[in-house]
């Protein structure tokens, strides 16, 4: 027996001796792994697989043909199977390689459609087969053998299988004609407790001493290093597997720490999962799996996607698992695959297809060649003594730059106005930028920096004509007269850069005749970059160029112009490419990017472009690396400097400015709590337009360059009334218990989120938008602690956003506050202001998540003021001091507010300690842009600090926008608060009704009742609670004044038995923090004169729409003697006049020398006003807000309790150019 099994033996050894002699007529034939480069290389050229596994052993071989078409049609290459040991020697000695186990016809048969093959050898394979695929028999023969190792009673086996093997597999070999290119050494053996190396290494050289180097081997293993310090074998190929829920950039890391170099693969990509018997069918969504499979492609790595079809157990064949108990598998393997168990394809199979067939590479290097004004020579000039049309110029397409002289000595900052821009314009003086001009935004004025004899250049692009209605008819570029101040600029020069001229231009690229200039800001000019590839090899399929951080311009990829891309404001951000623009191996291709207004180029690392595999940005993500303590963007290290500017309290006219001024300052992301308040003011009414489109407001932060970071709520505070809360919560249900897990409010907060998260979700950083994180609830440590609660916040948003965005949380800096705002899954980050040691509180944040980056989401650069109490200020010096202390620190920074705006209207809300404390208009906050966006001394102090850790923009260093000084404008009374309430309507009730009863969002309720007892003298009257303000009047006679804020709930009154008794509370602000949230608004309690409770009321309701709706008419107000000279009775008086002629400017309405009250300009409610307290003594007034000469402007005044109209020309109201916001307080 011995001499016989040495004879077989060497029969063997000289078969594939004359196996290799055979393979010289393949010897251009190759599949190797190129390690210096990390990819396949085949034939001597890159390569990477999709494939998809099916088991021969699982379909009947009448449809194998069948379905590895349909595999190939899926746009697969290869496909993967085991080799299952115990189908093919079910008894020892017994082997069987026929029917549906003819593994050499199964591997021809994938040959025939164009498949490569992939082996999964064994002995081991697991595959839910029926003891891992190893014959039953092994333990029969010895039931103490040690299996998968190094026991030489089961080599022995193994060895003996493996000679019946290879020999079969070695003419299917891709280097001997075959479609063999891999084979696997054992199976996830890193899981397998043993850790037996000399075993791997022996099953590794035994199966070389057959194949040689002609095919490559490699492992397979879990992605984390506790399967692979096991799992790896020392020169075989590591490869790990994961599915659609884990992400490819950690989990192909933890390759990386084992398999230094070489390609990435992921050998099992499930499509699906395995079932058990009594357990429900495993499904696996088609979305997560295609969205993984994207990035992992855009990633370069190769894939199988286990199972593609998973087939059927036939017989006796499945297995069990065991986990926490026995769990057999059930006959069908389906495994929720791209293709059924009877071969169908599903959706899941036409998506995958979808995205395999679209061609991913990159990343593009790109230079820089030359800017607009270098190739001036090659245009075509026209000159005109005015500005000439598109069509005028004969110009069908693209671009016109306007170029003139300006000859006069110009203001500083001068206003450049073109009256009629049909386009977008770039302006730009002495080839720096000013600034943009749209047509879609309404811009047509800007402020420039000029002097006598400067160029003055307008770039203009032809964005598109109108293509349908009355407008179709309108001309391009500039079709008006251009004016600076004053002055009509004239004698222009026109350089037309239609598509023809540029597409000519661009293929002389290297024979130009070009003229260098000289600009700072040569990054914001328009320029033409170049980037030169070839493509990974000759097969070409359509794909799509990404150029999402590029900002706007057009490309042209060998000679076809791709369009306009302009991914700054979305939302395409990639351009498709047809496979017959692109030139097929070893050919060039050209690729030109004309960026009109900002290249991402300042150094070479961020000057590329990608093409990516489907019609969506390439792979981005922004995540936290908590091995690293830092955040990564891209992959790349990434910390934020952001400012907190709300976009409900700044105009969004301003919005771009504003944004454009923290971007300058270095800041990298801006931060925005959303407000459910202002979108859904009453019960399923909601708004999303101007200031309240916040969709827009992150639009606009993207395209000047900062990333966003969201505070969704649905608690807010930021001193705005009831902390962001809409009214009406209370009003459906006073006993509510707000921020918590009652649910009679999460049905609330559930409705609202499945509104707002669908509008959030294409924003997301990772879906090509700006958005990196999301707050869950705020500061919820300072309120309560219901866990419950916190965690379904958590669950309802990632449903929406998946893992694609970081969530947050956002506490104080102290123990007692983490231990109840920290949510588990969630980033807990916090806050504070000035102080000398910020790593001390850090520490803090420590104790709570023990890895991960620094952060602080409010530090604050000031602090918010009260009515009555002096404007809050923090030193300079002590902000940068502790900004640079957490910069050095490697924190990321929120600065808690860079713009603080205003609460216009009656936004503001109010605090609650020792006394009730109502927020004023003004949310100045001492910020480093004041209300009015100005930079202060703080602003520049906090950019010096910035640019030493973050590269600074090359953008125009802002200064303070010209304000407007006008007035007096005298006011005419137009009537008092009785005088108009009988055109209202009135609720009565027997007990007075609360403001959210009666559905007063805001304003004013006028509670009225007859007292029908006789009184004391004088008499009591008692309101034990009043969360408001209120004045009490007896027969139209003021009495005085309660007031929640001082504690007065109590006053003497002289009345009478048949007296009217009117009591005039003002809603001053709900409750912003902390317990008090809930508090409803007015007369919350019974009213009562000494000892008798006051009956039969009457309320009439003057929310913020009736003051809007009737205040600022005449007709409205009863003419009556009767209520003409009562004292401190609320009046209306109103201003109409006209501006200066001239340019609008913003301005400070100055109303000290009124009491208290509300403003309305232009039907736009400025806000309340309470000079006679202070701090605040003027209201901002955007000039949106105003009517430029000569049209009229109307100004409303309110005032609740004593105008100064004993005198005409005392009547009155300046606009100013400084605002007063930090006057004297009482007592101070």
């Amino acid at each position: 027996m011995a001499k016989l099994a040495m004879l077989i033996r060497i029969f063997i050894i000289l078969s594939v001796i004359l196996l290799n002699i055979e393979s010289y007529r393949f010897r251009k034939r190759s599949f190797v792994v190129d390690y210096e480069n990390d990819c396949f290389l085949k034939d001597g050229k890159y390569f990477r697989y999709v494939s998809g596994t099916m088991h021969y052993f699982r379909v009947p071989p009448e449809y194998w043909f069948d379905r590895l078409t349909k595999m190939r049609a899926a746009g697969l290459n290869a496909v993967q199977t085991y080799i299952e040991w115990n189908s093919h020697e079910p008894e020892q000695l017994e082997y069987n390689f026929d029917g549906i186990n003819d593994v050499v016809r199964y591997i021809k048969t994938a040959q025939s459609v164009g498949l490569l093959v992939i082996l999964r050898l064994g002995p081991y394979i697991d595959a839910e087969r029926d003891m891992g695929g190893l014959p039953y028999w092994l333990l029969r023969n010895n039931p103490e053998m040690k299996l998968r190792a190094n026991d030489s009673s089961y080599l022995k086996y193994v060895t003996r299988w493996y000679d019946v093997l290879l020999p079969k597999l070695m003419p299917l070999i891709y280097a001997n004609g075959g479609p063999v290119i891999m084979m696997q050494i054992e199976n996830e053996y890193g899981s397998y407790p043993a850790c037996d190396f000399a075993y791997t290494s022996f099953l590794r050289d035994y199966v070389r001493s057959y194949v040689g180097d002609s095919v490559v081997l490699y492992t397979t293993d879990g992605n984390s290093d506790s399967y692979l310090k096991c799992g790896k074998v020392d020169n075989v190929l590591a490869t790990i597997d994961f599915g659609s829920h884990e992400d490819p950039v950690s989990s192909f890391a933890a390759l990386r720490n084992h398999q230094q170099h070489g390609p990435l693969v992921n050998s099992e990509y499930y499509t699906g999962w395995i079932d058990h018997w009594a357990h429900p069918h495993s499904k696996v969504d088609y979305v997560p799996v295609i969205n993984t499979l994207e990035k992992m492609l855009d990633m370069n790595a190769s894939v199988n996607l286990y199972v593609f079809e998973g087939g059927t157990s036939f017989g006796f064949t499945s297995g069990a698992n065991y986990y926490d108990n026995y769990q057999p598998n059930p006959t069908s393997y389906d495994f929720d695959a791209p293709l059924t168990e009877a071969g169908d394809p599903t959706k899941k199979y036409f998506y995958l297809r979808k995205t395999i067939g679209k061609l991913s590479f990159g990343p593009i290097h790109l230079k820089q060649v030359y800017s607009l004004f270098e190739i001036s020579s090659y245009l075509k000039t026209v000159t005109s003594l005015y500005p000439l049309s598109f069509e005028a110029l004969s110009v069908r397409n693209g671009f016109v730059v306007y170029t003139t002289t300006i000859n006069v000595k110009p203001s500083d900052p001068a206003v450049l106005t073109i009256d009629k821009l049909n386009d977008r314009a770039l302006v730009l003086v002495d080839y720096e930028y000013q600034g943009t001009m749209s047509r879609m935004e309404f811009i047509n004025t800007i402020p420039i920096n000029a002097k006598n004899g400067s160029q003055l250049d307008i770039i203009v692009e032809n964005q598109g004509r109108i293509c349908y209605g009355s407008l179709i008819n309108e001309l391009k570029g500039i079709v008006s007269n251009v004016t600076l101040g004053p002055v009509t600029l004239v004698n222009w020069i026109h350089r037309a850069v239609p598509e023809e001229v540029l597409k000519n231009v661009l293929m002389k690229e290297n024979n130009l005749n070009i003229t260098k200039i000289n600009s700072r800001l040569k990054h914001q000019l328009p320029h033409v970059y170049r980037g030169i590839f070839v493509l990974a090899n000759e097969e070409v399929k359509d794909t799509f160029l990404s150029v999402n951080n590029w900002r706007k311009g057009f490309a042209v990829l060998n000679g076809n112009n791709l369009g306009r891309y302009w991914p700054a404001v979305g939302p395409q951000e990639t351009l498709y490419v047809p496979s017959s623009f692109l030139n097929p191996y070893p050919h060039v291709n050209n690729l030109f990017l004309f960026e009109l207004e900002y290249a991402p180029c300042e150094n070479i690392e961020t000057c590329l472009a990608y093409f990516a595999n489907d019609n969506k940005t390439r792979e981005r993500s922004f995540v936290i690396d908590y091995e690293n303590n830092c955040f990564l963007k891209d992959g790349k290290y990434f910390r934020y400097v952001s400012g907190s500017m709300h976009y409900f309290r700044v105009p969004p006219e301003y919005w771009f400015e504003r944004l454009t001024k923290m971007r300058a300052a270095g800041l990298n992301a801006v931060q925005t709590y959303i407000e459910w308040n202002s979108h859904e003011p009453e019960e399923l009414s909601y708004n999303f337009t101007g200031a309240n489109d916040f969709v827009q407001y992150i639009r606009t932060a993207q395209e000047v360059g900062l990333l966003v970071i969201l505070r969704i709520g649905p608690f807010i505070d930021a001193e705005r009334d009831m902390g962001g809360f809409p009214y009406w919560l209370l009003r459906n249900n006073p006993n509510m218990k707000l921020r918590t897990s009652d649910p009679t409010y999460v049905q609330y907060v559930k409705r609202w989120f499945g509104l707002l998260l669908p509008k959030i979700v294409p924003l997301i950083y990772a879906n090509g938008g700006p958005v990196i994180m999301i707050q869950i609830e705020n500061e919820y440590g300072s309120y309560g602690c219901d866990f419950s609660y916190t965690s379904w916040l958590r669950d309802y948003v990632r449903q929406y956003v998946g893992n694609d965005v970081v969530l947050f949380t956002t506490d104080g800096d102290g123990d007692y506050y983490l231990k109840c705002g920290k949510i588990d899954g969630v980033y807990a980050t916090i806050d504070f202001g000035v102080t000398k040691d910020p790593a001390k509180l850090f520490l803090i944040q420590r104790n709570h998540e023990m890895r991960g980056p620094f952060v602080n989401s409010e530090f604050y650069p000031g602090w918010l003021d009260h009515w009555t109490e002096p404007h809050q200020t923090v030193p300079t010096d002590a902000v940068v001091d502790t900004l640079e202390k957490m910069l050095a620190l490697n924190a990321s920074v929120n600065i808690y507010l860079f713009e603080g705006g205003t609460s216009f209207g009656f936004t503001s809300g109010a605090n609650l300690g020792s006394t009730y404390q109502p927020n004023p208009t003004s949310y100045d906050y001492d910020a480093p842009l004041t209300e009015a966006g100005d930079p202060t001394e703080k602003y520049f102090a906090i950019r010096k600090v910035v640019g030493k850790y973050l590269p600074l923009p090359h953008l125009p260093l802002p200064n303070p926008s010209p304000k407007l000084r006008f007035g007096p404008v005298y006011f005419k009374k137009l009537g008092n608060l009785f005088q108009m309430i009988e055109k209202l309507e009135t609720v009565s009730s027997f007990y007075p009704l609360t403001f959210e009863a009666l559905s007063a969002r805001n304003g004013f309720v006028l509670y009225t009742t007859t007292i029908n007892v006789k009184p004391s003298d004088p008499a009591v009257l008692h309101i034990s609670e009043l969360n408001d303000r209120a004045l009490v009047f007896v027969d139209y006679e003021y009495q005085g004044t309660m007031s929640s804020m001082e504690k007065v709930f109590t006053l003497p009154i002289i009345a009478k038995n048949g007296s009217r008794l009117d009591i005039f509370v003002e809603n001053q602000g709900r409750i912003c923090a902390g317990n008090g949230i809930n508090k409803l608004k007015g007369i919350v309690s019974k009213v009562t004169l000494g000892p008798v409770t006051l009956l039969n009321w009457s309320q009439i309701v003057m929310t913020e729409k009736v003051i809007l709706d009737h205040f600022g008419n005449e007709t409205n107000f009863k003419t009556s003697d009767k209520f003409i000279s009562h004292y401190r009775i609320p009046e209306i008086y109103k201003s109409v006049f006209t501006l200066p002629e001239g340019d609008v400017f913003d301005t400070f309405l100055n109303v000290n020398n009124w009491r208290k009250g509300v403003a309305v300009i232009n039907n736009r409610n400025l806000g309340r006003y309470w000079p006679a307290v202070g701090p605040q003594e003027t209201l901002y007034v955007p000039a949106p807000f105003l009517k430029p000469f000569p049209e009229l402007n109307e100004l409303i005044l309110f005032e609740l309790e004593d105008a100064p109209c004993y005198r005409s020309e005392t009547c009155s109201a300046q606009f100013v150019d400084q605002p007063s916001i930090n006057a004297t307080t009482p007592y101070a």
